[in-house]
């Protein structure tokens, strides 16, 4: 018997274990030992400052575990700021002849870490291998799992990330994956890109917007970090886009915004294209998940209007220093993707960078790589999960330039 793989649920769905907050956590058994398992039990027992509920059993009678088989296994738990970074969450497993008895098996969570390194965990007993187990999908997520660290440092280089999901007004829904989309895109910026200045908002105001980007007046923060030239920037966002009905002008949908009023209480992607076109910059990608045809994953964001969607120019004139990536074209709605916890556009552009995007096998990933991969992925998954289309968006003159180099 292994523990052959773990996944979470957390109530802000940012695959992070925090202090306080309620975790979901299922761990797969399976058997990949000499024959069937028989009345096999698995115990699940914690150290200090880690609390079991009683919403699921804390032993569990697996009975009879056949070889290749395995067994998904729910436990509910929270930890306050005094637990160890690995947690000490454990379980025995037992079988009837005893054999690969095991006691006191850390299962393999950290409160540091999102993207969980699983391992296979063999317990005692059972030494010898009899073939590869069959399982089903992954409980953790591919992407955030294994993520690689190359080692460099980008001195000069500043991101800023924002994920928007929690908005004031009621009847624009949430971004369910935002938050995650946002914190699993910080790790690949420091890990592989070697940013060291990322800033990350998670649910952005308006006030915020102006003072990253700056307004028609002044510039923002943003240009501060910059040194002329030298600096890569790199700018993600993940939460709702709307168009002015009137203009068909597009606008990021802060937090505290009214859709109705985008004009007046939005962020102007006009704005911001000016803002970033003027940085003077050495590099400046800009990957923006969101739609702007005032529909959403949940319905639409205008109330009181004919549900047709509004196809709105959201790229612009850009400098020759700026690359814009776009998750959806003109009047298409952006996906989720349930399975992978994540909006469907980030984790293929994700999945990308981490190395299934390099085409041509060279360990370097071109932007024109990255658009060509996530074209495929994302356009075929939309079809196949929603019935739609969804054709993201790349706009470039630079479209060899390397995003990334292993």
């Amino acid at each position: 018997m292994y523990i052959v793989d773990v996944g979470i649920e957390d109530q802000n769905v940012n695959g992070k274990i925090e202090s306080g907050e309620m975790i979901t956590l299922t761990v797969r058994i399976g058997n990949k030992g000499k024959g069937t398992a028989k009345s096999a039990y698995a115990k699940f027992y914690s150290g200090d400052n880690v609390f079991i509920t009683e919403t699921h059993p804390k032993t569990v009678k697996m009975g009879e575990l056949a070889f290749n088989g395995s067994l998904d296994i729910p436990l509910e738990f929270f930890v306050n700021d005094k637990t160890y970074d690995e947690i000490p969450l454990y379980v025995d497993m037992t079988e009837e002849t005893s054999l690969a008895n095991v006691s006191k098996l850390r299962v393999p969570i950290k409160k540091s870490e999102r993207a969980r390194q699983i391992g296979r965990t063999v317990v005692t007993g059972i030494e010898q291998e009899y073939g590869a187990l069959t399982l089903g999908a992954d409980l953790s997520i591919d992407i955030e799992q294994d993520i690689p660290e190359l080692g460099r440092v980008n001195e000069d280089a500043v991101a800023i990330i924002i994920g928007n999901k929690n908005y004031t007004n009621p009847d624009v829904p949430e971004v369910t994956f935002a938050h995650r989309d946002a914190a699993v895109m910080e790790q690949y910026l420091t890990k592989m890109f070697g940013y060291k200045d990322v800033i990350v908002e998670t649910d952005a105001t308006q006030g915020k917007f102006f003072a990253l980007f700056g307004t028609e007046k002044k510039p923002g923060k943003l240009q501060d970090y910059v040194k002329k030239g030298e600096s890569d920037v790199f700018i993600y966002y993940s939460g709702h886009g709307a168009p002015d009905p009137e203009s068909n002008d597009g606008y990021f949908v802060p937090v505290d915004c009214d859709p109705a009023m985008v004009d007046v209480n939005g962020y102007s992607l006009d704005l911001f294209y000016n803002k970033i076109n003027n940085l003077g910059a050495k590099s400046v990608t800009v990957v923006i998940d969101a739609c702007f045809s005032g529909s959403s994953d949940q319905g639409m964001l205008l109330k009181n209007i004919s549900p047709v969607f509004i196809a709105v120019d959201e790229t612009g004139r850009l400098a020759d220093e700026v690359t814009v990536f776009t998750s959806a074209s003109g009047e298409q709605v952006s996906s989720w993707y349930p399975e992978k916890k994540h909006s469907l556009y980030t984790y293929y552009f994700l999945k990308g960078l981490k190395g299934a995007a390099d085409q041509d096998g060279n360990q370097a990933i071109t932007a024109e790589e990255i658009q060509s991969y996530v074209l495929d992925e994302v356009s075929y998954m939309a079809r196949k999960l929603n019935s739609r289309e969804q054709t993201p968006v790349f706009q470039s003159i630079a479209k060899t330039n390397v995003l990334v180099q292993y």
